[in-house]
């Protein structure tokens, strides 16, 4: 809303092109206080929304029809912490998904919603504790934790070698004591290399943009 004795003008004005009501439509009936939406991450084609509820499902759903859920992934037995959309590949068909036990699942949604069982391209243990945040960039992804770390990953690397072996972070920054809770990006204009300038920030008030990411090689740098 507009600040006070400015007389609410257009300037100070936030318009909203639309609203979804998740009451009805995530819970097939009247809204519970007990069932949110915990965490939620839109699609680089704006089309489409994914959400982790507190029933245990992840729902997607198409802005063109909001009335109704296109998918259901779920109820998963641990807690979804945060999750995304991998940002490569014209179909935008993957999901990465992180729980609170410290796991992480690369999810093949066209698959799964074939199958109507979760179908997962990788699964592995990405951190001791609960992973707070994720970003994917193309096959770059950023995990923060509660473990006092952040962690970069090759997930392009990691399915093509496999389950039958544990991945390794290309890049790692720990700081005892501080729980990351964001991570996030920029891009650095007029760098032929893709750097990114990672930031990331924890409960104890820190807030910081320490680490320099790199994509050839896949490195993680403090600066």
């Amino acid at each position: 809303r507009g600040a006070e004795g400015d007389g609410g003008g257009t300037g100070s004005q936030v318009l909203l092109t639309k609203t979804l009501d998740l009451r009805g439509t995530a819970y097939g009936g009247p809204r519970n206080p007990n069932k949110l939406v915990d965490v939620f991450d839109i699609a680089v084609d704006g089309n489409r929304i994914v959400a982790a509820c507190s029933d245990g499902t992840v729902r997607i759903l198409k802005f063109s029809s909001a009335e109704t859920w296109e998918q259901m992934i779920g109820p998963l037995n641990v807690p979804v912490s945060c999750l995304g959309w991998m940002r490569f590949g014209e179909k935008q068909k993957e999901l990465v998904i992180c729980c609170g036990d410290g796991t992480a699942h690369v999810i093949d949604i066209l698959e799964s919603k074939e199958k109507g069982q979760i179908v997962s391209r990788y699964s592995w243990r990405a951190h001791r504790g609960t992973i707070f945040d994720c970003l994917a960039v193309g096959t770059m992804l950023l995990t923060c934790s509660s473990d006092s770390s952040v962690k970069l990953w090759d997930t392009k690397a990691m399915m093509e070698t496999g389950p039958s072996r544990s991945p390794e972070p290309k890049g790692l920054f720990e700081k005892k004591g501080y729980p990351f809770h964001s991570v996030d990006f920029v891009l650095l204009p007029g760098n032929s290399e893709e750097a990114l300038f990672l930031a990331a920030g924890g409960q104890t008030g820190f807030f910081g943009t320490p680490w320099y990411v790199r994509t050839k090689p896949m490195c993680l740098k403090c600066i």
